[in-house]
């Protein structure tokens, strides 16, 4: 059994290795195709200095999700901090909807193919699926997500959260998100600048919203969908709500209908279907700013600084826990749903 795991392992490996490489052929040589990869970097922690006071303090967070299309050989990178938006499946998505509204809306592209890791959290999850249908339908697109095999994530996008490291290891001191902004802006040294967007809150999206009565449970075989099992999802935006979707790479597709559960016909797929998720700051934990408003008291955090950090607002709840910025792992809130 071990070994059936392991050759499963190895094979889907290469599946999606071989995929990607004929896409990436495909999308340097047809322009009517984008692929892309996308991922969240490393969080990016305010304020970043080499004195050892800021050591022992909580620091801001700050995140930078970035989508490379590699046929363009062009980087997009969206930026927000920790009092605009979390950074879980509705701000993954959020992204990616601004990514299909801008980088990938025009007439001359027909189809969209993403590569991502398999988060379930963030990337693998109903409410990414239907907002890429959502996509789909309002910009007229067809829409597919493959997922790398656990532990063979690399990829071209990887280039992009290097070059941004480099560039903060030569950083010594950032202050505010606003001065990652203008970081990740210069951080490239030769070619195009990567094409960076500022979030603000309303361009996050309650994606939650969206999953309401749709059938995301059983597909047309009557199986029940393992979503954290999918290794390529297909969405045409179809009137009809038909969703084409695979466990292996080799396997012939299934599908799901997802408006299966709607009385007479769906409605037409309209933007208006976004709602936004936020309508106010953020707290922050309270233990947190008060860390960051003893740096400015003293300081330590130049004075001109001090007006982003006093206009935040803490977290007024008891017994809140504080999230750690270094952990790589997003909330999982939305699989629980």
């Amino acid at each position: 059994e071990l070994q059936e795991k392991y050759d499963s392992h190895i094979t889907n490996k290469n599946s999606a290795r071989s995929l990607k490489d004929q896409d990436k052929l495909i999308a340097l040589n047809n322009k009517s195709i984008i692929v892309a990869c996308f991922d969240l970097q490393k969080v990016l922690v305010t304020p970043k200095s080499e004195v050892s006071i800021f050591y022992y303090k909580s620091k801001y967070a700050t995140y930078n999700f970035t989508v490379y299309d590699i046929g363009n050989h062009k980087g997009y990178c969206y930026v927000w901090h920790e009092s605009v938006a979390k950074r879980g499946a509705n701000e993954i998505g959020s992204c990616l909807w601004k990514f299909l509204d801008t980088a990938a809306n025009n007439k001359n592209i027909q189809e969209v193919i993403f590569y991502s890791d398999n988060c379930g959290g963030q990337n693998r999850n109903r409410f990414i699926f239907s907002m890429f249908q959502l996509a789909a339908c309002v910009f007229n697109k067809k829409i597919t997500h493959r997922f790398f095999e656990k532990g063979h994530t690399q990829n071209e996008g990887d280039s992009m959260h290097a070059v941004i490291e480099n560039a903060k290891n030569r950083q010594q001191v950032v202050y505010t998100p606003e001065q990652w902004v203008t970081l990740i802006r210069m951080a490239k040294v030769t070619g195009t600048p990567y094409d960076v967007t500022e979030m603000s809150q309303k361009d996050f999206y309650n994606l939650k919203k969206l999953v309401i009565g749709q059938n995301w449970k059983t597909d047309e075989d009557g199986q029940q969908l393992k979503i954290s099992k999918v290794r390529e999802i297909v969405l045409l935006g179809n009137p009809d709500g038909r969703v084409d979707f695979k466990y292996e790479y080799t396997d012939a597709p299934k599908s799901l209908n997802i408006y299966k559960k709607r009385r007479g016909r769906p409605s037409c797929c309209s933007r208006a279907d976004l709602q936004q998720l936020y309508d106010k700051p953020l707290p922050v934990d309270k233990k947190k700013l008060d860390g960051l408003l003893e740096l400015c008291n003293k300081r330590d955090i130049p004075e001109m600084y001090h007006g982003f950090y006093r206009s935040l607002s803490y977290n007024k709840a008891k017994n809140t826990t504080e999230e750690t910025v270094n952990n790589e792992e997003t909330s999982t809130e939305e699989q629980s749903e």
